[in-house]
This record gives C-alpha cells, structure tokens and sequence, in this order.
C-alpha cells in the first residue's frame, strides 16, 4: 500500500510540474474482456487508473466486462463498485431453465426424441431473466457520461454486434443503437450452453467473446488514440473440472485463446493481464481478491501504461477499420 501511495505522489507531483500523464490531444479508451466473476478486476483495474490520473474518454466491453464497463459510462466508481461486492447476490441470480431433478430429465429428453420440430428442452441452462433485473435495478435514473459499447456475437449470421450509445450519433455498419440496456449486456453475457440466447431485432445473441473477448477494434473505429485493455484470459494448467459446467467453461475459455490474438497487437495499446487463472466462473468468494489483483496489475504496469500514453506517435495495428468489415473476418 505504501508502494502505491508513492506512485500516486508522484504522478500529482508530475501533474503540478506540467507533465501530464496523457497527451491533450489523445483520446484514451479502455476495453474489458469477459472473464465471468473475475470481471471484479476490471473494478480495480479502474480505481487504479483514476489515482493514476489517467483518463477514460470511451469504454468498451464483452460479456463481464460489459457489465462493469456500462456501470462506469453510467457514473459508478470505486466506492460504488466495492459496495457492489458487498450486496452482490451470487447464486440467487441463477434462473436455471431446466428442470432439476433426474426424473424430470428423462421425460423431457424422451418429448424431445419424440417432437424434435417443438422441442421443450432449454436452450441454456440459465434464463438470465434474474441478471437482466439485477443490471436494470443498478442502472436505474443514471444517465451515460461517456460513449461505451458493449459486444455480442449474432448466431444467425456469426457476426460481432456492437451496440452502443453513440450509435446514433455516427454512422458505421454494424453499429447498433440501445434500445434496451439490460437487454444488450444479458445478450454481450450469454455464454453459449449456459445462457439462453437472447431474441433481438431479428438476431439471435449471446456472448460477444465467441468473436471478439478484446474488443479492441471497436475503440480503435471510435477514434482512439491511446487503448488500454484489462484482459483476464489466463488458463491454469493445474485446472480440475468438478461439474459439467467446469468443462463447459473450459472448453469456451480455450476456444477464445485465438480471437484475443487476433485483437491485441499495436504500439498504441498497453495490454494488462491480472494474475487470475485460478479463479473459477463460480468463485463467488474470491471477489474482493480479484479486485485487490485488478488493481495491483495496472499498478505493476504503470511504467509501460504511461510510456505508452506518451509516446508521440499515433500509431496503431494497421488501418482503421469498418465494422462492416470487421464482420467479415
């Protein structure tokens, strides 16, 4: 702690100096990547930024990090974010969609073999009706105070899908007006086999991580200069399945290894990944301690976070990009 508060007292002292930490003429965006509860991280990676001065002038999330990116464009910071912890529900916001006990199981598998055009078989383990009220209870009478996109997968066409605030304010295909917030984020959540898909505008949605888990060309299109990404990708090797949903987990998790690759190159972006690869997607008391680690990483890369925020040269991974074409790849 003594170590942080120094860095703290020397980026006032640097700011009463005259050297900023940012560049005035930059645009610094912050991109969250999914990881379930470890999205906890992303809560401290962003109290750590704010006591580094650091600015976030656009955000953008998948699945978890959706969640967390929305709650800052809507006003929530480190104290709200810790009470969150506090309050958060855990288990009761689990609305599973199939029946639970073994009996049940088997007749309706057995109506499913027999009526396979109607079949009344979930198709996911969790409604996620119960998440959709929780985001809606927390967002309730806030307003936006920044551009923020949160990302999803369309299974009809397998497309990303961008939803966004400032959708209507610029014109690029694939972008998407919010029409509904609590829907969008359960859509940006919706885990493949544990979330049903959500229904929307004639597209069939879940988690924005099967094509982009760092939506990092989302803030380039926006016109970024300087990117961020708090990334919480990291497989344990001494990883053990206790349930299917483990394997399920797993299986995502190791699958999203390539679209992370695809997403994370360029000298204007600083890529910061929490140490969390023991954390499970139901270790509901490991918040506090993925929040403690969110924080801790940005300031274990505060050097190469602020080298990066200085560095003169506007220079990114390539050419700025359409979302329409980045539907095609």
């Amino acid at each position: 702690m003594q170590q942080h508060r120094q860095v703290v007292m020397e980026c006032v002292f640097n700011y009463f100096k005259g050297g900023e930490i940012v560049n005035q003429e930059d645009k610094v965006g912050l991109i969250l990547s999914g990881g379930t509860l470890k999205g906890a991280a992303h809560a401290g990676a962003i109290e750590a930024l704010a006591e580094l001065n650091i600015p976030i002038h656009c955000i953008a999330g998948t699945s978890a990090g959706s969640i967390v990116g929305t709650l800052y464009a809507h006003g929530y910071r480190s104290s709200e974010f810790k009470s969150l912890l506090k309050t958060f529900p855990g288990v009761k916001l689990l609305d599973y969609g199939f029946p639970i006990s073994s009996h049940l199981w088997y007749h309706t598998l057995k109506r499913c073999h027999r009526h396979r055009k109607a079949s009344t078989l979930s198709v996911g383990l969790l409604k996620g009706r119960k998440l959709k009220r929780y985001v809606s209870r927390l967002l309730k009478g806030r307003n936006a105070q920044i551009p923020y996109y949160i990302v999803a997968t369309d299974l009809n066409s397998g497309d990303p899908v961008v939803f966004s605030n400032a959708a209507e304010t610029r014109h690029s295909d694939g972008l998407m007006p919010i029409t509904n917030l609590p829907t969008s984020i359960l859509a940006s959540c919706a885990m493949p086999g544990i979330f049903s898909p959500v229904f929307t505008n004639g597209q069939l949605l879940v988690d924005g991580a099967i094509r982009h888990y760092a939506p990092v060309h989302v803030l380039r299109q926006a016109g970024c200069s300087k990117l961020i990404l708090i990334n919480l990708l990291t497989l344990d090797t001494d990883w053990k399945p206790y349930t299917v949903l483990d394997i399920v987990a797993r299986s995502f998790e190791v699958m999203l290894r390539e679209t992370i690759e695809d997403d994370i190159h360029g000298r204007d972006l600083t890529v910061i990944e929490p140490a969390l690869s023991h954390v499970k997607w139901t270790s509901f008391d490991e918040l506090d301690a993925c929040y403690a680690e969110g924080y801790n990483a940005v300031m274990r890369n505060r050097t190469k976070l602020i080298k990066m925020l200085n560095d003169p040269e506007p220079v990114g991974s390539g050419p700025v990009i359409s979302f329409q074409s980045a539907n095609r790849n």
